[in-house]
């Protein structure tokens, strides 16, 4: 089996190294170890994660933390897109014990930790990400993962935005209600994956993120735009669709609402981090 060393993708000197990976573009490797720690985010489309105990599939929007120990490797379909973000492993070992994660990302003796997150904290991480990554230094790679403990503390208590402990069903609704057919199906398909009557979630909506649900699967369907905008090259108008929005000029009038730009703009902007 394969090891990847770290002065394989990065520099000596380098904390952090960050590549955004299409698979229709380039391969994932073989299955391989590491002598660095690394976490990846899947942001859209199908994958399977081989692993010694076996397969399972990729889930989008969920973090993946792989020690150094941990075999895996990762098979992609033509539209699987992920960014990965790794650390040097002596970096990583006197940051770690400040940041404080959650049990089990990256803990000694545990398997690869899976935390799947809501549509805005995938943007909060990827932000981050991407700001970190304009420079890979020791300094960043600190702010990094730090930035990254602060957010999955967050998601972890369930709080809302305004720092409220939410029920435990609509929190997990939550992380599963941003998945691409839900922000397609619109409130009906929201509904459903809340699991509760539409009239129960209204109320939650209202009472722990401050609005409607039809106001919070636009601020989702904008926000997963931006994200697909980021992270890959597909077509402004495939992207507009398959998120939900019924025309290019609904879809165009929404982005500049939100991100004050055209959605074109906010791309050549904001382009992530490439191989």
């Amino acid at each position: 089996m394969k090891t990847i060393r770290w002065r394989q993708i990065s520099r000596p000197e380098d904390g952090l190294h960050v590549a955004t990976i299409e698979t229709r573009r380039k391969a994932s490797p073989d299955q391989h170890d590491h002598d660095f720690y690394e976490c990846f985010l899947v942001l859209e489309g199908r994958g399977r994660h081989v692993l010694d105990a076996g397969t399972e599939d990729l889930v989008p929007q969920t973090l993946y933390f792989v020690r150094p120990e941990h075999s895996h490797a990762i098979l992609g379909e033509r539209d699987l897109v992920f960014i990965n973000v790794a650390f040097e492993a002596t970096i990583f070992a006197r940051i770690e014990s400040v940041a404080q994660l959650p049990s089990g990302c990256w803990e000694r003796g545990t398997p690869i930790k899976q935390i799947r997150l809501r549509q805005s904290q995938v943007t909060e991480v990827l932000d981050a990400v991407m700001e970190a990554a304009q420079v890979p230094s020791v300094q960043n790679a600190a702010w990094l993962l730090l930035s990254l403990a602060r957010t999955l503390e967050r998601h972890t208590r369930g709080r809302s935005e305004a720092g409220r402990t939410m029920p435990e069903w609509f929190s997990e609704g939550l992380a599963r209600a941003s998945e691409a057919e839900v922000l397609s199906g619109g409130l009906p398909a929201l509904v459903r994956r809340m699991g509760r009557s539409r009239k129960q979630v209204g109320r939650c909506f209202r009472e722990y993120l401050g609005m409607t649900p039809t106001e919070w699967l636009t601020r989702e369907r904008i926000e997963h735009a931006a994200l697909l905008l980021t992270t890959t090259r597909r077509p402004v108008l495939d992207i507009a669709m398959d998120c939900g929005f019924e025309s290019p000029s609904h879809f165009h009038k929404c982005f500049r609402a939100v991100h004050e730009t055209t959605p074109l703009q906010y791309r050549s902007k904001r382009s992530a981090v490439q191989v």
